[in-house]
């Protein structure tokens, strides 16, 4: 896979040149300078079924979206252990209800828990003493030019679908309906990122959903041992090199992480929504942010991926860490050669259908990955980690709220261990007027 990347960027480098100067960019990619690189694309991907000697479906390898038979190739090649997600990537995902998420050793096992409530009739739902379903929640009307705009992207990536009540009720004689909720945030640069979220948990859904995996993802410290490792093998190698290498970091972000999948067919039932429109309904094909079993089914794909990547990656030069759809690599190396290796993992998460948000990504000596800032002090041989101001308010505000309660419920505690274990940086105690939000690392 690493020969074909290669060979495929070094012949084509003015185009894949252009690519990254997308990285960091506000403004996507207009069609004039997607193009090329479209079709490039499509080449790549037949290059690498004939690197395998694989038979490939030309259509399919022309179409937007994952690349499902491509991810298949490359993990089965590499005998990953991984051998459900690609599955679900050329058919249907299952959710936990109708159809099990089969483990395969991933992640360690736990107690399914599906113990939710009997499932209500459908009719009854839409138009009977459950009517409360039929509304979503008052976000959507405070904010409906927000919901309009997000409800018709999705429809139009086809993530989502509208049909009418009548023939919901003619499919399914019993199903789920969530409302949604709509969270709008104004960017620096006066933009609106908009996320829908479906309530599962007040439908009852999610207590009907069997998970049986609980999901290990990396922390700051993983990111502190790739630095240590990446600057210890540069300096036992420094008198090898004429222009030594230097560290630095690179980041991503993925464009709508959970809806590159596809629901079952026979899932589709229990993720109905109201529409906007009061005559129909929204069938959400495509696996939606509050489902209990999203971040599992993700985090499996994720994992994969990161293998993937990885390998195609010398340990001594990238480490990466994929933190659900917030990758970060640390590199060891500068000039033709960093931007290289820019391009090896561009092109690769690309040809595997990877909806990449350019304007997320970042290359440098100091940026932020979930919640931390890391900052490379070459001269000095430092790594200083920085909790951001939003996540030390949170982390304060909570506190106060936890300290002014007579009782602290177990759930609410763990979360907050969560963002604090997650931090590792040491939050000094209320007393203090200024907490100390970070910490630095010796890299000698």
């Amino acid at each position: 896979l690493g020969s074909v990347l290669r060979s495929r960027i070094a012949s084509r480098w003015p185009v894949y040149s252009r690519m990254l100067g997308w990285i960091g960019r506000k403004d996507p990619p207009t069609t004039e300078e997607w193009q090329p690189l479209k079709l490039d694309l499509v080449i790549l991907r037949q290059e690498i079924f004939a690197k395998f000697g694989e038979d490939y479906d030309e259509e399919v390898v022309a179409r937007p979206g994952l690349q499902g038979d491509l991810f298949r190739l490359l993990l089965t090649r590499a005998c990953d252990p991984e051998t459900e997600v690609p599955r679900w990537l050329t058919s249907y995902t299952p959710l936990g209800i109708e159809k099990e998420i089969t483990p395969t050793g991933i992640f360690p096992i736990i107690d399914p828990k599906a113990v939710g409530p009997e499932l209500q009739k459908l009719e009854r739902l839409l138009e009977g003493s459950e009517g409360m379903s039929r509304v979503n929640y008052k976000s959507f009307d405070e904010l409906f030019e927000d919901a309009e705009i997000e409800v018709s992207r999705l429809e139009e990536l086809r993530y989502c679908t509208k049909v009418t009540k009548e023939q919901a009720k003619a499919w399914w004689d019993e199903g789920t309906i969530a409302k949604m909720a709509i969270i709008v945030k104004e960017n620096q640069d006066g933009s609106r990122k908009r996320r829908i979220i479906i309530d599962e948990r007040r439908s009852g859904l999610n207590e009907r959903l069997s998970v049986p995996e609980r999901p290990v993802l990396p922390r700051p410290s993983d990111v502190v041992t790739d630095v240590h490792n990446l600057w210890q093998y540069g300096e036992a190698n420094l008198c090898k090199n004429v222009d030594p290498p230097e560290l630095s970091f690179i980041s991503g972000d993925w464009s709508d992480a959970y809806f590159h999948f596809r629901v079952h067919e026979d899932e589709w039932k229990h993720c109905l929504t109201p529409s906007l429109d009061p005559d129909f309904i929204l069938i959400c094909i495509h696996m939606l942010c509050g489902l209990k079993g999203a971040p599992l089914i993700w985090s499996r794909f994720a994992a994969a991926l990161a293998r993937m990547i990885q390998g195609t990656l010398r340990p001594s030069e990238a480490r990466m860490q994929l933190y659900l759809d917030d990758p970060i690599w640390t590199v060891l190396a500068r000039g033709m050669r960093l931007v290289f290796i820019t391009a090896m993992v561009t092109m690769l998460l690309l040809a595997l259908g990877i909806r990449v948000s350019w304007k997320k990504c970042a290359e440098g000596k100091e940026l932020q990955w979930i919640g931390v800032v890391f900052e490379l002090r070459l001269i000095s041989a430092e790594l200083a980690l920085t909790i951001t101001e939003r996540l030390m308010r949170d982390i304060r505000e909570e506190c106060d709220a936890m300290m002014s309660s007579a009782v602290v419920g177990l759930r609410r505690t763990g979360r907050l261990a969560g963002k604090l274990s997650l931090s590792l940086i040491h939050i000094s105690e209320p007393t203090r007027r200024t907490p100390i939000s970070y910490a630095v690392f010796c890299l000698k």
